[in-house]
């Protein structure tokens, strides 16, 4: 079966996205067939591929049971959200099995055709979340490295370990990845010491600094491996995906 990651956070500017797309492309790299799956009415990983929209949706996947995703690389591959059909669809379903029974049976068609599936959430911990969550088996929350940044995760890390008894996501099977850190001022490191005392062992060693090479490559339409494969993002994104991949084998 493939390994499946959930990339959540309860607050906006964390560079969820950003993370999703530079992981998939990370993980292609090192051999694996990536399957991205846009929970996010936003539908940004579409507008950042460069793709056509297509009838090929997340939303259509929970309406019909099945969908066709779209081929962005040799081995990545695109189930783009479906805008606000998604948001129209989750909220109309009756219930939470509503919407996680066909995604379920969706993913299970694809367990021989890719080796990960991850999965970009909405900026919020509201149903889709919810059902990203009990499909994945490892969550990683990208978490701004500013003071405010840390006391909303933490907030939702707690909730998520109260309430969401329907993911496989305890433990060490939470992730926490610092993001947007700068060492020009003393602030972001004294967030990661704030953090390594309330995650422990969930917090990443690696950490995201800012850099502006990220923003062109998404413009570019491309990862920030392809757009500036020497730059300190690449350095970055490049760790990241080595100890998710050693997090994700024990």
């Amino acid at each position: 079966m493939n390994k499946r990651i959930a990339i959540a956070a309860s607050k906006g500017g964390t560079g969820k996205t950003t993370t999703t797309w530079n992981l998939g492309f990370g993980l292609s790299l090192a051999g694996a067939r990536v399957l991205l799956v846009d929970c996010d009415p936003q539908d940004n990983l579409r507008i950042i591929a460069d793709v056509e929209e297509s009838r090929q949706t997340l939303a259509a996947a929970i309406e019909h049971g099945k969908v066709e995703p779209t081929p962005i690389r040799e081995t990545i591959s695109l189930i783009q959200s479906g805008g606000r059909r998604l948001a129209q669809v989750t909220a109309d379903a009756e219930n939470f099995r509503n919407v996680a029974a066909p995604l379920k049976r969706v993913l299970a068609a694809f367990d021989e055709d890719f080796d990960f599936i991850l999965f970009d959430c909405p900026p919020e911990f509201g149903r889709m979340t919810s059902v990203a969550l009990s499909q994945a088996n490892y969550l990683l929350v990208p978490c701004m490295a500013t003071w405010l940044g840390l006391r909303s995760i933490e907030q939702m890390v707690s909730f998520i370990d109260t309430h969401a008894r329907d993911a496989h996501i305890v433990g060490d099977r939470t992730g926490v990845v610092l993001t947007f850190y700068t060492t020009r001022k003393a602030g972001p490191e004294l967030v990661r010491q704030e953090a390594k005392q309330i995650f422990k062992s969930r917090l990443l060693k690696t950490l995201i600094r800012e850099r502006a090479e990220m923003d062109y490559s998404l413009e570019a339409h491309k990862s920030v491996f392809e757009h500036a494969p020497s730059s300190n993002a690449a350095e970055d994104y490049g760790a990241l995906v080595k100890e998710v991949i050693k997090r994700m084998g024990n």
